[in-house]
């Protein structure tokens, strides 16, 4: 199938796709065919400092390739003729016309990328960004084609999200990946560089409907993805420890402060923790931003226990860890100060009476005592 291109300027587009199918021109002269070609996808580099760099590089993304359709030079226009493979060929939401627009390229490579997801098996696995690829898993050199690029983490098992795309986990953030969809060989743009950008915010090689892409088709081509990124989330487990615990039950304080990024003040969160006996006792406080800075200071120690040794403890950076196995773990202990009050809060507390009515009374511990301030 011979392919044309149409373009609506000034959209974002995902995929790679219109430029290297730009309209057929009739050849007075022989095209010579591309037998071999090659990728190379990189990431846009638009990190906001060294640590947002360090954690997306930490995420360590890579690239599965497939391979959707096979393309052959058309022997009189300068173009390709694709015909879809297995197991694309067989889906009916996966279909190639002369007439398709960005919008239908947009949701070819979503259908491609959800087919990919449960039937189709990768020509080219886990290549880290910026790797070139040039041959698939068993060493045949890649020939014109249309081509599916995936971006996961490679660490990630579970990396595919609904809607066909990806995902690649770093400690601070989540990366989330378009499926890329771009023929092989591409159409050099003006400048001739061969770098492809997927964002017309990035200078897009996409041009305006009323321009043609005129240029050489280039064997070897490099893309530059966009991505999204979303904070990562950790919990955090506050651990109290007495031994030689007296008297009643006695209640532990905590204050955990963290800044979250961008903001301007410190956020402040409260836990506690109650005794009744020697031992260790435990709190978790969920959903803290992975990466921050978390201090958690024992602001209440009880009437009748001191601290041993520190009342604050520091966690420098937060890990996405959570649950009651986290890495994050904040512990405290006390010991009996040899005063015997008991360490409940006090509220005003009423009683009613057929003789005097309502009035003040103490409320009274689990042991029938009356609390007194």
């Amino acid at each position: 199938m011979r392919m044309k291109k149409k373009t609506k300027a000034g959209k974002m587009l995902t995929l790679v796709i219109a430029a290297a199918l730009a309209a057929g021109i009739l050849s007075t002269a022989a095209y010579a065919a591309i037998d071999e070609v090659s990728l190379t996808v990189k990431a846009a580099e638009n990190f906001e400092d060294e640590a947002a760099k360090a954690d997306f590089e930490g995420a360590k993304p890579v690239v599965d390739l497939y391979l959707v359709a096979s393309s052959e030079k058309d022997a009189m226009y300068d173009t390709y003729n694709m015909t879809l493979l297995a197991p694309y060929a067989d889906k009916d939401d996966i279909k190639i016309t002369d007439d398709m627009d960005n919008d239908d390229w947009l949701a070819l490579a979503d259908a491609a990328a959800l087919t990919a997801k449960t039937d189709g098996t990768p020509i080219v696995k886990g290549k880290a960004l910026g790797t070139k690829m040039d041959a698939a898993e068993d060493g045949t050199k890649l020939a014109p084609g249309l081509y599916l690029a995936i971006i996961h983490g490679e660490a990630d098992t579970d990396y595919w999200e609904e809607a066909g795309t990806t995902i690649a986990t770093g400690e601070v953030n989540t990366y989330h990946f378009s499926p890329l969809l771009i023929h092989l060989p591409t159409k050099l743009d003006e400048n001739g560089d061969g770098v492809i950008k997927t964002s017309v915010e990035d200078g897009s090689w996409i041009p305006d409907a009323s321009m043609e892409i005129n240029g050489d088709w280039a064997a070897d081509t490099e893309v530059v993805v966009k991505y999204t990124h979303t904070q990562n989330y950790g919990d955090l487990l506050i651990k109290k420890h007495i031994e030689n615990f007296e008297g009643t039950q006695a209640t532990f304080v905590f204050k955990v402060r963290y800044m979250e990024k961008g903001a301007d003040e410190e956020t402040e969160r409260v836990a506690t923790i109650h005794m009744t006996k020697s031992g260790t006792n435990e709190e978790l406080v969920v959903k803290l931003p992975a990466g921050a800075k978390i201090t958690v200071i024992e602001d209440y120690d009880g009437a009748r226990f001191k601290p041993v040794g520190s009342d604050t403890v520091i966690i420098e950076s937060l890990k996405a860890t959570q649950g009651w196995e986290t890495e994050n773990i904040a512990e405290f202990e006390n010991e009996p100060n040899g005063h015997n009050v008991d360490g409940y809060g006090i509220e005003n507390h009423f009683e009613y009476s057929e003789e005097n009515g309502w009035s003040h009374a103490y409320k009274k511990d689990p042991a029938g005592k009356e609390v007194h301030p």
